[in-house]
């Protein structure tokens, strides 16, 4: 669409196409790639792959190099070289695993397929490889082949129950995939493409694509409407449908008819938050702008503040995941909460998983709380998970909780949530028995004993861990709610219902 504008304006103008083509291409691209950069360094990439601004570049490199015809033929042994590298690369990144979505780093892939199309011809020996009957065959059909494994792929997984394939079910599914796009391609592709009528007449075209702009559209409406259906399942979270951590004090857990919430639709929106900036009590937070790696921000509970008692949550995700639950209490008690948060950064000033970034911010989120702020309370995560081995008080955490106990600040100490090795969630939704094939023994990550924790009557430690992991082990789903949203954060429909266990932990803490 974009080229058809750029065409149509520029023969009005009797501008050339194609260096129009391209500029316009190349400010897209340029724009978009800085979009990703910017995201990207924020933090996670798992909703990029779907998000078209940050992926426009991709698209617009290709555009560039249909457009661009170069006047100058390079050395052919250079060509060659050229060629038989991007050929190294974009196998590469077929074969490699790089996840969801590997970021700016997919640069290399496209730039290697952009020189392949712009470079490589016959006359060398990589491009003579690429001319061999059986790519081209594949490359005839690749299209098609890109549409239909995607989906069948998708579907097979989904009804097995699975997270992988095995080598045989790969093959079957490539030799099926491969199939059903030669059909696709000899049944719609081929005809349509060579269909004398749509071809001939401009309004023909039109009618063409705005039947495919329909089709398109009425499955985007389709898979709308079934995310608006979930979206409001979501809004059950607590509830007899939905009890979360609420069953553990049920005598009987219910039958449950509806599937376990948050589904796919509703993960990206599983982060918690406040919704308003830091005034009043809170304001003038640390602020370390964008930084790489890093976000970080200073929320409030309630617009303007409140009257009753100050609380901050410091710290960082792990401390983000427990908002809903403490937000429960917060309400109940009419404090006036907000949350000082920065990504990857844990609450010591000796912690060497710190990087330079982190330890600047807690020096001056603590200066700020102690000096400016002065809360009642402080809420932040004690301990540290890991995949490997049960967890501990954070080192050097004890330094930043006497800092404030020392200004007569109360602090509330999380034990943090477990942090897995793999993907809890994706392990959940693709099991027969998630809470068999996906639990991990309670044992594993978490301790017996915490040596180290601050022993002061005006420091209280909250552990959740019973409700995390019930039983003696970690179940990914509780009461019909996913537990976790990825490895190692808790979803924030499971976290509020962890809200009144909360509330009866810091019952008799006086503020």
């Amino acid at each position: 669409m974009v080229l058809a504008l750029v065409a149509a304006v520029s023969r009005r103008l009797g501008w050339q196409v194609e260096k129009v083509g391209i500029a316009v291409f190349a400010l897209i691209a340029v724009a978009s790639f800085a979009w990703l950069s910017l995201k990207y360094f924020q933090g996670s990439s798992q909703n990029f792959y779907f998000d078209t601004r940050i992926r426009m570049w991709e698209f617009a490199i290709g555009a560039i190099a249909a457009l661009v015809r170069p006047k100058k033929v390079l050395p052919h042994w250079l060509r060659d070289l050229l060629g038989w590298g991007a050929l190294v690369v974009v196998v590469t990144f077929g074969l490699v695993k790089v996840g969801v979505y590997p970021g700016p780093i997919c640069l290399l892939p496209i730039a290697a397929t952009a020189v392949l199309l712009l470079l490589v011809r016959t006359d060398v020996y990589s491009g003579k490889f690429l001319a061999l009957k059986p790519l081209v065959f594949l490359g005839n059909n690749s299209y098609a082949l890109y549409l239909v494994h995607w989906p069948l792929f998708a579907v097979y997984l989904g009804v097995r129950k699975q997270a992988n394939f095995s080598i045989v079910e790969g093959v079957i599914l490539l030799i099926l995939s491969l199939g059903l796009a030669l059909l696709l391609t000899a049944a719609v592709d081929d005809p349509v493409r060579k269909w004398r009528w749509a071809n001939n007449r401009w309004w023909a075209q039109a009618i063409l694509v705005l039947t495919c702009f329909a089709v398109g559209a009425g499955g985007i409406h389709v898979a709308g409407a079934r995310a608006d259906s979930q979206l409001v399942r979501v809004g059950t979270a607590g509830t007899n449908k939905f009890p979360g951590a609420a069953v553990l004090a049920m005598n009987q857990e219910p039958a449950y008819a509806a599937k376990p919430i948050p589904g796919p639709a509703d993960l990206p929106k599983q982060w918690a938050g406040f919704p308003n900036p830091c005034v009043g009590a809170f304001a003038g937070a640390p602020d370390f702008g964008q930084v790489a790696k890093h976000a970080n921000s200073c929320r409030q509970m309630r617009e303007g503040g409140g009257s009753g008692p100050n609380v901050l949550v410091f710290g960082d995700s792990h401390a983000e995941q427990y908002l809903p639950a403490i937000e429960y209490a917060a309400k109940k008690r009419k404090w006036n909460l907000a949350a000082l948060l920065m990504g990857g950064c844990k609450l010591s000033l000796t912690y060497q998983g710190n990087d330079d970034t982190c330890k600047k911010w807690v020096e001056a989120g603590v200066r700020w709380t102690v000096n400016k702020v002065r809360p009642d309370a402080v809420i932040v995560v004690s301990t540290l998970a890991s995949p490997k081995h049960p967890d501990e008080v954070v080192p050097g955490h004890s330094e930043v909780v006497r800092a404030f106990l020392d200004h007569g600040i109360k602090v509330i100490g999380m034990r943090d949530n477990p942090i897995f090795a793999t993907n809890k969630y994706e392990c959940a939704v693709t099991a027969t028995d998630p809470n068999e094939q996906c639990a991990e023994p309670y044992r594993r990550v978490y301790a017996t004993d915490l040596p180290g924790l601050t022993e002061s009557k005006n420091y209280h430690f909250v552990d959740l861990s019973e409700q995390i992991c019930p039983n003696g082990k970690c179940p990914p789903i509780v009461g019909n709610i996913y537990v976790y949203q990825d490895h190692e954060h808790l979803s924030k429909d499971y976290s509020g219902t962890l809200g009144p266990y909360f509330e009866q932990a810091t019952k008799d803490i006086r503020l």
